[in-house]
């Protein structure tokens, strides 16, 4: 919110020079941009669709560098483009009106000051594709076993202590944001604990609520500290999916897609692993940790390079 309200400002202060310098006087007196209210106008709206494009590259930048899921706010921010069609166009038709103009009539003053404006634009344009073609997180079967072995100590040493923490029979799930910020929180216990992860609220009130299960803010730190050194968002312990009590730990997302392992307190059944590996959403690594994809609709999400996956699992046990 700051950097946007500086930008702003930024861009405020940048408009007023802009019209104080329409003022100034021209050397030409044949000058197509004479001072007069039609030159002014559509000098405004020139300035009007440079900010508007302005903010608008601006967001998709702050979407790659500070949001969660970069995929499913650039398709919020064309879902509003499309919807905003009878401003859009005019808009998009006025800034290339002026690009040309700028490139036409170099020599003009007030071109000058454009040019200046759209170079601007040009340097935001390079940073988003800059941004847009740097390696993002797979979230596909192979990259998520990948991930597992890797981490698979710290994560049981993190569930083993989480529970640890937790009264027994009691239910807990929590998720960060990029920037540490719980986004989502749930307890399922018999204590009734009234716990706001607002920032307003002081921490002995916070510390108050928690110790009913077994928690604090400094403990809460410690699973945030852990899940991101691992770049995981979320866990979730004491879930039951009709499958078995499992603990879910959040890998990653991938446009409406998210991607969790399943660890399970108990040994999977070969007819469970069957099932499971028939439901278009899971994948089987193991007796007791799944890969799962699920999705923020009413949709059932398919794995994505499930089959190959399975199929290239399966040619590696026939050959040992």
């Amino acid at each position: 919110m700051i950097a946007v309200i500086t930008f702003l400002l930024a861009f405020l202060l940048l408009s007023i020079g802009f019209l104080l310098s329409y003022h100034k006087e021209v050397t030409n007196p044949e000058d197509a941009y004479k001072r007069d209210w039609k030159g002014f106008f559509w000098s405004s709206l020139r300035m009007m669709s440079l900010a508007v494009v302005t903010l608008f590259l601006f967001f998709v930048m702050l979407c790659f560098v500070g949001e969660d899921d970069p995929d499913d706010n650039l398709s919020w921010i064309v879902w509003f483009i499309v919807v905003t069609w009878f401003l859009s166009i005019p808009v998009f038709v006025i800034y290339v009106i002026s690009v040309v103009q700028v490139i036409v009539h170099r020599e003009l003053y007030i071109n000058k000051v454009f040019l200046g404006l759209h170079i601007i634009n040009l340097l935001q344009v390079i940073c988003v594709l800059i941004l847009a073609i740097l390696p993002q997180k797979s979230c596909t079967p192979e990259a998520m076993e990948t991930d597992y072995k890797a981490h698979q100590t710290e994560i049981r040493r993190l569930i083993a202590v989480t529970k640890g923490w937790l009264p027994d029979s009691t239910g807990f799930s929590v998720e960060y944001s990029n920037s540490g910020e719980i986004t989502d929180w749930g307890v399922n216990s018999k204590v009734d604990v009234n716990f706001e992860p607002d920032n307003g609220v002081t921490d002995n009130v916070k510390n108050r609520e928690l110790k009913k299960i077994g928690l604090s803010v400094e403990r809460l730190d410690s699973i945030r500290f852990a899940l991101r050194e691992m770049d995981y968002r979320g866990l979730n312990i004491g879930n039951n999916n009709g499958y078995g009590d499992c603990t879910e730990i959040e890998y990653g997302r991938k446009g409406q897609d998210v991607f969790y392992y399943q660890l399970y307190d108990k040994p999977l059944t070969d007819s469970l692993i069957s099932e499971l590996n028939n439901l278009p959403s899971f994948v089987v690594f193991n007796r007791r940790v799944v890969f799962c994809c699920m999705e923020n609709s009413l949709d059932t999400p398919h794995f994505p390079g499930k089959e190959a996956y399975l199929t290239q699992r399966s040619k590696q046990e026939k050959a040992k």
